[in-house]
This record gives C-alpha cells, structure tokens and sequence, in this order.
C-alpha cells in the first residue's frame, strides 16, 4: 500500500501465479496447487483485514489477480 501512495499509481494488479511463487512453495505447480493456495491466502487475508481495518475495500480479489489501490497506511508516518 506504502508504494502506491507515494508513486502516485492507482492501483496494483498482482497475478495469483506470481503471488503462488512468492509465497506457495508448498503448493504443487498445477492447476489445482494454484487453486489451493488462493483458496487459502483469501482465508488469511480476511484475517489479515480484520486487523488493518483501512485496507478494506482496497484489496480486492479478482479471478486472476489480486488488485491492490491506495489506502490510509495502518502505520503512522514517523
């Protein structure tokens, strides 16, 4: 979120496969591993949410990617 407000952009769209490669090494490389692993990243990020109250409405997940646009940091600037 940090990037997008400082870089002016309006929104980030990050495809679930380059999500799976960052963060699913345990998921197998398929169809089915990538399906499991968004199934279970939505869970967490509903968790996640439920603490950075700001971030809702400005994570939204899409069939391919996971869209990202500006919102108010969860952490104060210094």
């Amino acid at each position: 979120m940090y990037i997008l407000r400082v870089s002016g952009r309006s929104e980030a769209l990050i495809p679930w496969i380059a999500l799976k490669q960052q963060f699913g090494a345990g998921y197998p490389d398929t169809q089915r591993g990538v399906y499991d692993f968004k199934a279970n990243f939505k869970k967490r990020l509903r968790e996640v949410l439920t603490f950075y109250r700001e971030a809702d409405g400005h994570v939204t997940v899409t069939t391919h990617h996971l869209r990202l646009t500006p919102c108010p940091l969860h952490i104060a600037p210094r």
